[in-house]
């Protein structure tokens, strides 16, 4: 995907021993794959503050004409995972916070396929799962039909699949760049 959206599927459980190398992969790739938001310029490795991680080029990452994206959001697919712990879930917010301070905005987490209530509580403890961000809206089809929906709507960035939480993220994309999402059309 080259719209700055990010899809990560996690493939056993998200615990301490293998919660480091997830992330570590994510982050790197994140790095090579998006420009960072912020428009100062270290000249050199040695400039750049020894808890900064980013690019090893910063020359290269802010270039004028650098055709990268800016990261907008990460998706991350639970749908293999039955149990985190504390570590793995600091690990997310330690991640968080570094990504926010690379794009020098807020990135939207979408979850997909939690099956255990208890990671989708933890979750939420730790400040995931809502975003001031994303409104949603809802059209009446039939004035005379009562709609029920079958996920919580209080919490928009939980999804059942990778479609929708792709298809959410587009939109909140073009809210942000303020281009109109039906332009927007996933192939």
């Amino acid at each position: 995907m080259n719209d700055g959206i990010f899809i990560y599927r996690i493939y056993e459980d998200f615990l301490y021993p293998n919660a480091a190398n997830y992330m570590e992969k994510l982050v790197e790739e994140v790095f090579r794959k998006t420009k960072s938001g912020k428009s100062f310029l270290y000249k050199n490795l040695g400039e750049q503050p020894w808890n900064l991680q980013t690019s090893r080029h910063p020359q290269r990452q802010h270039q004028l004409l650098d055709p990268r994206p800016h990261l907008h959001a990460i998706i991350l697919d639970f749908t293999g995972i039955s149990h985190v712990d504390i570590t793995s879930l600091q690990h997310l917010v330690d991640i968080r916070q570094q990504l926010d301070n690379y794009t020098n905005s807020k990135v939207n987490w979408h979850f997909v396929g939690i099956a255990n209530p208890w990671i989708k509580r933890a979750l939420l403890a730790h400040g995931f799962g809502s975003s001031n961000d994303i409104n949603q809206t809802f059209a009446m089809a039939n004035a005379n039909s009562i709609l029920v929906p079958i996920l919580d709507t209080s919490y928009p960035l939980f999804h059942v699949d990778v479609d929708e939480a792709y298809q959410t993220a587009l939109v909140d994309l073009a809210k942000r760049q303020n281009i109109d999402s039906s332009a927007l059309t996933v192939s």
